[in-house]
């Protein structure tokens, strides 16, 4: 018998299956490892403009008690989903000593946004860093399901390919690795799909009310993938005009009345607070439909449908995306993978007559370019043959490893690069340090964290760079933005304001010059450039 059991073996090694295992598992643990390197990005400082509203908010929630977000202009899961990691979060808080930064003896400790705060303030920010690890599971999960619909659709190794093309998206990794609603509404949308095929494929009406639930909970959490309705209704439509087995009149009732509930579910103050939640979800529609995005600002109709492509012909490459209508053609044929495609199709095409090109609204989409990508490279190989497709399976795997690696390598980048006051604190330090210095006065508009402040074996004075200058002489050392910018929206007290001090910041006596982006002064900087100002009094 021993014989016949290697003999098995051997037949499955030669069949690829172990090296297909090997494979998947790779491509899924890349997704997730990709996602969640990127999650230390700028921490201590709020990069990302839009974080605030959903993280800081569920931080609010804690503080509160009041589960009632009062802002709609994003649906309420994710906030929910990141105030339940907040719970945990800070229970890992509470238990540590006194002396640690971010030590939390009551959720009263933690400092947001509110009230009347500048935005993007966080006390604690490894709050945040759990959300983003969770959003990370979110996008590692969309890409498992890209996968699973791809086995629905073809062959493992066109499932695989898909798989490998969403792992290793940047926009897609960057959205993972963020406190959006993108990520969590690509997750539900893809598994509304599933669920639909599950219905179709296999005959299941449980797995159809099961994608009614998760089509709205989509919707709930970002409003313009409502269109995710679209594969449950379509394989229900199916169902009834093809006279399926599995089709049944009461699943009518449930494409009506499980989608509703389900959003109300997911933002259930949407009827408790409606005025609020029509207000906010007002302005999100005149945002999209009239004023756009300041840069981001598309002509709606065949000119934002050419935006979108050459925003995915750069996230996926232009030879790769070449691959995908001939695929989509080929899917196609077959009415059941209607069910797959209507969604993005639809979505694509609203997306287009709205006036905001974003990259992160095409998030959803990249799932089902992949998979069409995926069928167009087999259908590319079935035409050659086996041995004739050798090359283009060969430049498919080292494009698609090219493809996950550069995805790597941006989020190591990101997410392990130390923030320019960070780095500009630690240097200091080794200044302060080596020439006995004191007294130091750190500029208030910098903004610099309590967590770096803490890096100084002195305490600092904080204080606005008017006022340093002024008193120089009372400091060994002041710490300064190297440069100063105004955006376009600034009034005209902020930009004179802006152009008085960039005529203070000194030029002599600098000791230590951080490279980085110009200082705003109303909003959040990325990497300011920060210069160190040896003043020449007291000890240094």
């Amino acid at each position: 018998m021993e014989p016949i059991a290697n003999m098995s073996r051997l037949e499955r090694l030669r069949d690829g299956k172990w090296a297909f295992a090997a494979l998947l598992v790779l491509t899924l643990g890349f997704g997730l490892f990709a996602r969640t390197l990127r999650a230390g990005e700028g921490l201590p400082y709020l990069h990302r403009w839009g974080e605030p509203n959903i993280a800081g908010r569920s931080l609010q929630m804690l503080k509160t008690g009041d589960l009632n977000p009062h802002w709609f202009n994003y649906g309420s899961p994710t906030l929910y989903a990141c105030a339940a990691v907040d719970v945990v979060h800070y229970m890992r808080l509470a238990g540590l000593p006194a002396e640690h930064p971010e030590s939390l003896t009551s959720p009263d400790d933690i400092e947001t946004q509110f009230p009347q705060k500048f935005q993007w303030t966080i006390s604690h920010p490894s709050f945040y860093f759990w959300n983003r690890m969770a959003m990370a599971l979110f996008g590692a999960g969309s890409v498992l399901l890209t996968f699973l619909i791809g086995l629905r659709l073809g062959g493992r190794w066109e499932a695989l390919l898909a798989a490998a093309v969403v792992a290793g998206v940047a926009i897609h990794v960057e959205v993972s690795a963020t406190i959006r609603s993108d990520g969590p509404a690509a997750f539900l949308t893809l598994a509304a799909v599933l669920a639909s095929l599950e219905f179709r494929q296999r005959a299941r009406p449980g797995a159809l009310c099961l994608a009614f639930v998760l089509a709205g909970l989509a919707a709930s959490t970002k409003y313009n993938v409502v269109f995710a309705l679209g594969a449950p209704a379509l394989a229900l439509l199916l169902a009834w005009l093809e006279r399926r087995p599995e089709h049944r009149g009461w699943l009518w009732l449930c494409l009506l009345s499980l989608p509703p509930v389900a959003f109300v579910c997911g933002t259930p103050f949407a009827l408790f607070d409606l005025s609020t939640f029509l207000k906010d979800v007002g302005s999100e529609v005149y945002h999209y439909k009239v004023t756009g995005q300041g840069a981001r600002t598309a002509v709606p109709g065949l000119a934002h449908v050419w935006d979108q492509c050459r925003e995915l012909a750069a996230n996926v490459g232009i030879v790769p995306l070449l691959f995908a209508p001939s695929g989509l053609v080929w899917l196609l044929r077959r009415r059941g993978h209607w069910i797959v495609f209507v969604f993005p199709l639809v979505y694509l095409a609203f997306m287009a007559r709205t006036t905001v090109n974003h990259p992160h609204n095409l998030a959803t989409a990249y799932p089902f370019v992949a998979l069409a990508m995926a069928a167009g490279v087999a259908g590319g190989v079935r035409l050659l043959g086996a041995r004739r497709a050798l090359p283009l399976v060969a430049i498919a795997a080292l494009l698609a490893g090219w493809h996950m690696s550069s995805a790597l390598l941006s989020s190591a980048r990101v997410g392990l690069a130390q923030e320019s006051r960070s780095r500009a604190m630690q240097q200091l330090e080794d200044l302060r340090a080596g020439r006995g210095w004191m007294r130091i006065g750190v500029a208030s508009e910098l903004r610099v964290h309590s967590i770096d402040l803490a890096r100084l074996g002195v305490e600092p004075e904080i204080a606005k760079i008017a006022d340093l200058v002024q008193r120089r002489a009372d400091f060994d050392a002041i710490v300064l933005p190297d440069a100063l910018m105004i955006r376009d929206s600034d009034g005209e007290g902020v930009r004179k304001r802006a152009g008085a001090l960039s005529q203070l910041l000194p030029e002599e006596g600098i000791v230590l010059r951080i490279e980085g982006e110009p200082l705003f002064l109303t909003v959040r900087s990325v990497n300011p450039g920060v210069r160190v100002v040896a003043t020449g009094g007291g000890g240094s």
